[in-house]
């Protein structure tokens, strides 16, 4: 008896399971009200505004075809041109949603970048205006450059002793038998501040020795051997600095020269011009160099220069107008901006020294027009690295005042060419101060 009771108990549950009972009623209503809400997210989508269906949305985000969105039902027709709602799925609505906003964030995008370009329009106009009115209202400096800078003067560079150890008194000594007007000498300071004449810090490459100047005290230094590894073959007409241990290679070996105080050089050419070339960021440098300088048989005897900003700043404070200088990096850049708005240009220096391959756009350093610029301001311009004799013809023609180049015989010869045509730059019959640029 119990067992039949219990079967049927079993049985009865499992029929009454089956028939739609209170508890089943309430999960059919819910699911058709969340239907119902789906519907009306649905026709809000729609109406927020009209999506272009035929666009991709492979882009960015990495979405499939917008188009693929909207599903209708098969067995109704779209064709009218209405909105149907209740055919649109819910993977449908989402991408709508999606779209819309990115094509809201694709406006405002748009809008902001309108927005930059129109002001950078309107501040390019403001300067270039701003220019016009400078252009029109100043005149150009008056005054010629020192007396030294306008006799067309050749500076021998360093590739002028490519058989000879450079920065060394053999090379100076060739430098001025070859007629030289001004020498190039780079200056460092040792590390107990002694001035001497080297162009790198690091003496490993000249000397086989590890050590620094920055850090060397002179006495140590001037036990060197500057020219240890400078390797010369016989037979050979250009030397280069290469460790090795060819005795016939190397001839300074047995005769070895020894690193130079800036004041040795001053005492050893005492009717040479030179320029200094400050290679150290330290100021101190630039105030020993003035030390040795500022003898009165030295004033406008030297060109000062350096290619840190405030090194050069610090010099000419020091020599308070009593040494030329040379421009920097940042003020060659400036006079070539000032040039290419033909605006006159704030000048704190005597010579422009530049390279004449150093193109800024579509302007020409070595043209006719630019040098004569550089003169309206009084500047002297100087031209470096110049080799080629054509090329030092077409800039002695144009106006420049002086080369710095390893080929000094070169530059020699084609300014006496020049001088001959007539053709040289002549400060004292030139007309250098129009109020306005031509």
């Amino acid at each position: 008896g119990t067992t039949m009771s219990k079967h049927k108990s079993k049985h009865k549950e499992a029929h009454d399971r089956r028939k739609p009972g209170k508890k089943g009623k309430h999960k059919d209503e819910a699911k058709q009200a969340r239907k119902g809400r789906r519907k009306k997210k649905d026709a809000s989508n729609l109406q927020a505004g009209p999506v272009d269906l035929r666009k991709s949305g492979s882009g960015r985000n990495g979405t499939k075809d917008r188009s693929e969105g909207l599903k209708p039902h098969p067995h109704h027709d779209l064709s009218d041109g209405k909105h149907h709602p209740e055919h649109v799925s819910m993977e449908g609505s989402r991408d709508d949603g999606a779209m819309v906003m990115l094509t809201r964030m694709d406006r405002e995008a748009a809008r902001r970048g309108h927005r930059n370009l129109v002001i950078i329009l309107l501040a390019f106009v403001g300067l270039y205006a701003l220019l016009l009115f400078v252009r029109h209202g100043r005149v150009y400096p008056d005054g010629p450059p020192p007396d030294m800078l306008t006799r067309h003067p050749v500076l021998a560079d360093e590739g002028l002793f490519i058989d000879l150890p450079p920065y060394t008194a053999v090379a100076f000594d060739r430098a001025r038998s070859a007629e030289a007007d001004i020498l190039y000498l780079p200056v460092r300071m040792t590390g107990d501040s002694v001035p001497v004449v080297a162009m790198d810090d690091d003496l490993q490459p000249t000397t086989g020795i590890q050590l620094r100047i920055s850090s060397s005290r002179y006495a140590d230094l001037r036990q060197l051997n500057v020219a240890h590894n400078f390797y010369l073959p016989p037979g050979k007409t250009h030397g280069v600095f290469l460790p090795g241990q060819d005795p016939a290679g190397y001839p300074y070996r047995n005769n070895p020269l020894r690193i130079l105080r800036l004041e040795d050089v001053l005492r050893r050419y005492p009717d040479m011009f030179f320029q200094l070339d400050i290679r150290q960021p330290e100021e101190a440098l630039a105030a020993a160099v003035m030390v040795k300088l500022l003898s009165p048989a030295r004033e406008r005897t030297a060109i000062i220069g350096s290619p840190y900003d405030h090194v050069i700043q610090r010099a000419r404070e020091l020599s308070a107008g009593r040494f030329i200088t040379v421009n920097t990096i940042l003020e060659r850049n400036i006079f070539q901006v000032c040039y290419l708005f033909k605006v006159p240009c704030p000048i704190d220096y005597d010579v422009l020294q530049i390279s004449s391959d150093l193109r800024l756009g579509y302007i020409d350093p070595g043209s006719e027009a630019f040098i004569a610029f550089a003169h309206r301001h009084g500047l002297a311009v100087q031209f470096s690295g110049v080799t080629d004799p054509s090329e030092m013809v077409r800039l002695w023609r144009n106006g420049a005042d002086g080369l710095l180049t390893e080929n000094v015989k070169g530059a020699i010869r084609t300014r006496q060419q020049v001088a001959e045509e007539e053709r040289l730059f002549n400060w004292n019959a030139a007309d250098r101060h129009p109020v306005h640029e031509p």
